[in-house]
């Protein structure tokens, strides 16, 4: 009896053995992806991410997102009406940055915009960080500005009462509010529209850009620091299609802010260990942070994102000062194969 047991007891181990190693192998023998970089991000990190809005529900499951590689996620918080022209909420936007923050993915924010004079710009900057200003925002502010066919903003393209200079001004206005607030700015554009309806150059040289082009390799020649590759895009966390992106992180991505404050990346910060074991689960390693032998403190001088930390491989921890501080710095790590 006890021989028997014994064998069956050995069997049951060796096949959830053999579920863990195949777990592993499959999960580290992926495809690779089909998606084609821009040649001079070759040196860049790439972060994966999503955007959302009320239109993906309410039963995202944010934790295997993050399993799944998705590391930042920029939420829609507000839109103005095409027709009326009013700002209304997006009712799901407080649960989507909070429980993307609870699953530690870096989180965005964007404000759908159809404004057509600077005032109106200035008064969506003002919406968006009255909605956000006690959330942890560590991406940035955005201005979602595109073209609804027949909407105000369409008819007043169409009517020439807008031309380049003007739809950047509009742009660069709302950027401009956001960063006095202390946040980072952005625009999201498709390709067509930031060519055609914009002064580009002088949009890249005071503002980030989204980039929004439905292909395997997109030719956009403009400065971008996020690419929207795909409207349909799938993951294990969202029923139906979402919005996926690459955001490439470069040399010049952390520059302070508010040149007032203290750059966190002058400070001496350190990890308490570079190297782990990797054992299905998203490795975050504490950060040690020194101003002049002073410790600084989580969540009042700065915050701690991770990124590229779910698999094995080389992954990074992003420390975004706040408070007294201004600035990014960032951490690498390893994570080492089971097998």
């Amino acid at each position: 009896m006890f021989k028997k047991q014994l064998a069956l007891y050995s069997a049951i181990i060796l096949l959830i053995i053999l579920i863990i190693v195949s777990y592993f192998y499959a999960k580290n023998n992926q495809d690779p992806p089909i998606y084609n970089h821009d040649a001079r991000f070759e040196n860049s990190i790439i972060v994966e991410g999503i955007d959302v809005s009320y239109y993906q529900g309410e039963s995202i499951d944010w934790g295997s997102l993050k399993d799944e590689g998705i590391d930042f996620v920029m939420v829609r918080c507000a839109y103005r009406g095409s027709d009326t022209g009013d700002i209304n909420i997006d009712e799901n936007y407080l649960l989507n940055i909070r429980e993307a923050q609870d699953n530690g993915i870096m989180v965005g924010a964007y404000i759908y915009s159809q404004a057509i004079t600077k005032e109106e710009a200035l008064e969506e900057a003002n919406y968006l960080i009255e909605l956000v200003k006690n959330e942890k925002i560590t991406m940035p502010l955005t201005i979602d500005y595109e073209i609804y066919e027949d909407g105000r903003l369409d008819n007043a393209i169409n009517s020439n009462t807008l031309d380049k200079n003007d739809i950047t001004d509009i742009c660069l206005a709302f950027c401009e509010q956001v960063e006095n607030a202390g946040y980072e700015s952005m625009v999201y554009g498709n390709r067509n529209f930031l060519i055609t309806k914009h002064d580009t150059d002088r949009l890249a040289n005071n503002t980030n850009i989204w980039m929004a082009n439905y292909t395997k390799q997109t030719n956009y020649g403009g400065n971008y620091s996020i690419w929207q590759y795909t409207s349909k895009g799938l993951t294990s966390g969202i029923n139906g299609n979402v919005d996926k992106n690459f955001w490439y992180i470069v040399d010049t991505s952390f520059e302070p802010l508010d040149e007032t404050k203290r750059d966190i990346s002058n400070c001496k910060l350190r990890l308490t260990d570079d190297s782990f074991l990797y054992l299905g689960r998203t490795v975050e390693p504490e950060v040690i942070c020194l101003d002049n032998g002073n410790l600084l403190i989580e969540n009042r001088d700065y915050y701690i994102s991770y990124v590229n930390n779910s698999n094995p491989g080389i992954a990074h921890t992003i420390v975004s000062g706040i408070g007294n501080y201004s600035g990014k710095t960032i951490l690498s790590f390893k994570i080492n194969s089971l097998f």
